[in-house]
């Protein structure tokens, strides 16, 4: 019963730790937007696990364990219950030799029931793009596996009634934020009224002020929920957060146009957070800019530092800059640049992800599935990248929850 004791304890908690998000925006924290804040609490799109569901989740996990052992299984003499006998002191220290690995009840504790838990163990698609639990350095730097179906995962449509061009963002944002809510907690098609017919043009001041509001909001609210910051350009400003994993914050500091010289005089503006994890990419306005390569790959290299000095508890991922389909940026530059950032990541400390080969055709270029114009992304571009992050997002937990060290530590 070991085992189960382990994994009955694994899912307690991380339902305990699922059951609500809740942030408060007070006052104190958009005080330049309103004067009249209100308080909000969010809670977790993942329905709170009931005892009897925690049972039949036990009971799940039960049955693909002894599956996997050869051991006979009667759901007809077996019934839910909790196991016995699972205080701390009887539990082992957590190990992936258990039958069932503690990264797979990262997905039954968000299971609603004990066949969705099944379904989910058992699917031929989990176990090919199941989390990597604890990868070594060089599976996360070398490039992620090179897509090669004809069908890509997409943003659901319900993502896409929200704002179609950045002043509509901001006003949406800025909204948000006034009434004391964050707009990654919300419906695509939040505040509608406010941002539909607007004409105003909000400029870059404007927008590092909103981020900045924004970042000390969740600052003051964050309270004991995991955080998550995807730091960058347009790529990071328009990726549809209200599909990513809502057991925590997210954090959008994107700007459209930003170049890594930008982006390294606005980091600080979310130093007083704790995030677990933050994503960066930036590089292809530079590049489009006539900056050099290496003033390019100095910048990030600083934004490296002051993220890791500033969040020495977070896992920093500097992404590859992603291929282009447009004579206005070499895609021989941009795998130039990729290659020397990617040693330089380690050098640094950071976690290099390689998302490169996952966007490219056959000639080396951005799919044009997967883009709008040559370099910013369609809803399969945005749907492929946020898969990615969910299984980044996936390994992140399951390292935290198991007391692992982490390997981006000093």
């Amino acid at each position: 019963m070991s085992d189960l004791c382990l994994v009955a304890a694994m899912v307690a908690k991380m339902q305990a730790a699922e059951q609500q998000v809740s942030l408060d925006l007070g006052p104190a924290a958009i005080d330049q937007v309103s004067s009249q804040a209100k308080h909000h609490s969010y809670k977790s799109v993942y329905q709170p696990i009931a005892a009897q569901a925690l049972a039949h989740q036990s009971l799940a996990l039960q049955q693909v364990a002894l599956s996997r052992s050869g051991a006979e299984f009667s759901s007809a003499t077996a019934s839910p219950r909790s196991p016995k006998n699972c205080d701390e002191s009887s539990r082992p220290a957590p190990t992936l030799a258990s039958k069932i690995s503690a990264e797979e009840t990262l997905f039954v504790a968000r299971a609603s029931s004990a066949s969705e838990a099944l379904s989910k163990l058992t699917s031929p698609l989990y176990w090919e793009h199941r989390p990597v639990p604890n990868p070594q350095p060089s599976l996360i730097n070398r490039p992620v596996s090179g897509s090669t179906t004809s069908s890509f995962p997409t943003v659901p449509a319900a993502s896409r009634l929200g704002p179609r061009s950045g002043p509509q963002l901001y006003y949406q944002r800025l909204a948000a934020i006034k009434a004391g809510r964050l707009y990654t907690r919300l419906p695509a098609d939040s505040f509608r009224a406010q941002w539909l017919n607007t004409r105003a043009h909000p400029d870059y001041k404007q927008w590092t002020q909103l981020l900045a509001i924004e970042a000390r909001a969740v600052s003051k609210g964050q309270g004991n929920n995991r955080l998550s910051i995807v730091l960058g350009d347009s790529l990071s400003q328009w990726l549809p957060m209200q599909t990513l994993p809502h057991s925590q914050i997210w954090l959008n500091q994107g700007i459209s146009g930003d170049t890594t010289r930008g982006i390294l005089q606005r980091v600080s503006a979310f130093k007083d957070t704790s995030p677990s994890s933050i994503y960066v990419m930036a590089g292809v306005n530079d590049l489009k800019n006539g900056t050099t390569d290496r003033e390019v790959l100095g910048n990030l290299q600083r934004i490296m530092r002051q993220l890791r000095a500033n969040h020495p508890k977070a896992q920093v991922f500097v992404q590859s800059i992603l291929p282009t389909d447009t004579p206005q940026v070499s895609n021989d530059r941009i795998r130039q640049i990729n290659t020397q950032l990617a040693t330089i990541a380690r050098q640094e400390n950071v976690t290099y992800l390689n998302l490169h080969n996952q966007f490219t055709n056959e000639a080396g270029n951005l799919n044009a599935r997967l883009t709008t114009d040559g370099i910013h992304l369609s809803p399969e571009g945005y749907g492929l990248w946020q898969s990615i992050l969910r299984n980044m997002e996936h390994w992140v937990a399951l390292n935290r929850n198991l007391g692992y060290p982490t390997p981006w530590a000093s």
